[in-house]
C-alpha cells in the first residue's frame, strides 16, 4: 500500500510538471533535517499495590543516524489571486522495503487572496493555532532540533498531538488589519474534522464496528461532528514581536477502554466514556530584543465532565507550556535554552494518590552554525523526566547533532 502511494505520488509530480509546460511554472522547494541521535533512558518501576510488581530498575542506550524529516513543497499560481500548494511530508529514514518511516501528504490546498486583509484556503490544510502549528515543518527556522514536545512527530508514542493541537481543517478564513503605522491585528477561523480516532481503519466489511461497516473508504470520518477554531493576533509589521489567543472545540474519542493516557504507564485503563467535548485554549508569545529571540506557548485542554466522568472522578484535562530564549551571538552563530512541561490529570486516576506529581518535565540547551543562507548546522541536548510520584521514574538523555537545509 505504502508503494503504491508513493507510485501515485510521482505520478502527480510528473503530471503537474507536463501541465506546467504550457501554464505558469511550479515552484519546488523544500526543507529537511538529518541527525545523529544517542539516547539514553534510565528507569524504576517502584513497589507498588496497583502495579502488583516488585521494584525494577533498567535502561537503554541507542545511537540512530536519521533523516529525521523530509518536506518538499509545490506551490502553482492558478490564475489571479488563486494559488495551489502542496506539502508532502517524509519522516524517520522512510523506506518502504526496509518497513521505516512514514509519508504524508500533509497539505494539498487552494488559496484565494484577493487582498491582505481577505484569504480562503479549501482543502487539506494545516489550521493557525498558535506560533508554530502552521510552520512546525519549517527546520532551518528553528535554533533546536527536537521540537516542543507536542510538536514533534519523533515523539508521537510518547504525547499525542491530537489531544493539544488541532492536526487537520479543511476551510479557513484569515487576513490582516491595519492598526497603526507599526502594528497588524491577524485573525483566521476553520473547521475540519474530528482527530484520526473517529476515522474509519478500513472500507466497510461488515466486520467492523456498527460505524465501520457503512464506511465506503478507508479514513472517512465516522461522526456527523466537526472541529472549530480560530486564532487571533497583533504582530509588528517588521515580525519583531507576535502575540495570539487561539481556541477550538471538538471531541475525544473515548468510545473503547484506553491505555495510552498518560505516556506509557498503562498500570490502569481509562475506561469508556464516549464522545467527550473538548476545548483547547492557547496562547502564543514571541519577539525579539537586539540579539536575544523569545518565544513560548500555552496550551490547556478542557474537557467537559460527563455524568460517568463526574461519578469515576476522572478528569482528563491537560497543560502544556514551553518556552525558548535563543541568543544570536553574531550573524553566524547561536545558543538557546528552553524548556516544556506537560501536565495530565488522568494521572491521578490511573495512578491515584500522587499529590508530588508534577507532570512530564523536559530541558534543553544546544547551539548551531549557520553556514550560509541554506544549511544550519545544531547541535542539541534534551533531558526529560517525570514528576515525582510513587510509581516509577523515568529519565532520557538525548544528545543530537544535524544539519538542517534549505533546498
Amino acid at each position: 500500500m505504502k508503494l503504491f502511494s508513493l507510485l501515485i505520488f510521482l505520478l502527480l509530480i510528473l503530471t503537474l510538471k507536463s501541465t506546467a509546460q504550457f501554464e505558469e511554472p511550479i515552484s519546488i522547494y523544500g526543507f529537511t533535517q538529518s541527525i545523529y541521535l544517542n539516547k539514553k533512558v534510565a528507569y524504576t518501576i517502584k513497589d507498588n499495590p496497583i502495579s502488583g510488581l516488585p521494584p525494577t530498575s533498567g535502561g537503554l542506550e541507542s545511537d540512530s543516524f536519521v533523516m529525521q524529516q523530509l518536506n518538499l513543497f509545490f506551490t502553482r499560481p492558478l490564475g489571479d489571486n488563486i494559488t495551489f500548494f502542496l506539502n508532502t511530508e517524509f519522516t524517520a529514514n522512510y523506506n518502504t522495503k526496509l518497513s521505516s518511516g512514514d509519508m504524508n501528504i500533509q497539505e494539498a490546498w487552494v488559496a484565494y487572496r484577493p487582498r491582505d486583509e481577505f484569504q480562503v484556503k479549501f482543502g487539506l490544510l494545516l489550521p493557525v493555532y498558535n506560533n508554530l502549528n502552521e510552520i512546525q515543518n519549517r527546520f532551518p527556522l528553528f535554533p533546536y532540533i527536537i521540537r516542543p514536545i507536542v510538536y514533534e512527530s519523533f515523539l508521537e508514542q510518547l504525547v499525542q498531538p491530537a489531544d493539544y493541537l488541532p492536526q487537520r481543517a479543511f476551510l479557513q478564513i484569515s487576513g490582516l488589519r491595519n492598526i497603526s503605522n507599526k502594528l497588524l491585528a491577524e485573525y483566521a477561523i476553520y473547521v475540519g474534522n474530528l482527530e484520526s480516532d473517529y476515522n474509519a481503519s478500513r472500507a466497510g466489511t461488515g466486520t467492523g464496528d456498527s460505524d465501520e461497516n457503512f464506511s465506503y473508504f478507508r479514513g472517512e470520518e465516522l461522526s456527523p461532528k466537526n472541529m472549530f477554531g480560530f486564532r487571533m493576533g497583533i504582530k509588528s509589521r517588521n515580525e519583531s514581536f507576535k502575540f495570539g489567543i487561539s481556541g477550538t472545540h471538538d471531541y475525544d474519542n473515548r468510545r473503547t477502554v484506553s491505555s495510552f493516557s498518560l505516556a506509557r504507564f498503562p498500570i490502569q485503563q481509562i475506561p469508556i466514556l464516549g464522545d467527550v467535548s473538548r476545548y483547547r485554549i492557547a496562547s502564543d508569545l514571541s519577539f525579539f530584543a537586539g540579539p536575544f529571540a523569545f518565544e513560548a506557548e500555552y496550551i490547556k485542554v478542557l474537557h467537559r465532565n460527563s455524568a460517568l466522568m463526574n461519578l469515576l472522578g476522572i478528569s482528563l484535562d491537560k497543560d502544556f507550556v514551553y518556552a525558548n530564549l535563543t541568543w544570536n551571538i553574531n550573524q553566524k552563530s547561536f545558543i538557546y535554552a528552553g524548556y516544556s512541561l506537560i501536565r495530565n490529570e488522568a494521572f491521578e486516576y490511573v495512578m491515584p494518590n500522587s499529590p508530588d506529581y508534577k507532570g512530564l518535565n523536559v530541558s534543553t540547551i544546544g547551539g548551531g552554525w549557520r553556514l550560509n543562507d541554506y544549511i544550519v548546522a545544531k547541535g542539541q541536548f534534551v533531558y526529560g523526566t517525570v514528576g515525582t510520584n510513587q510509581y516509577v521514574t523515568i529519565d532520557t538523555n538525548f544528545f543530537n547533532f544535524g544539519l538542517s537545509v534549505l533546498f
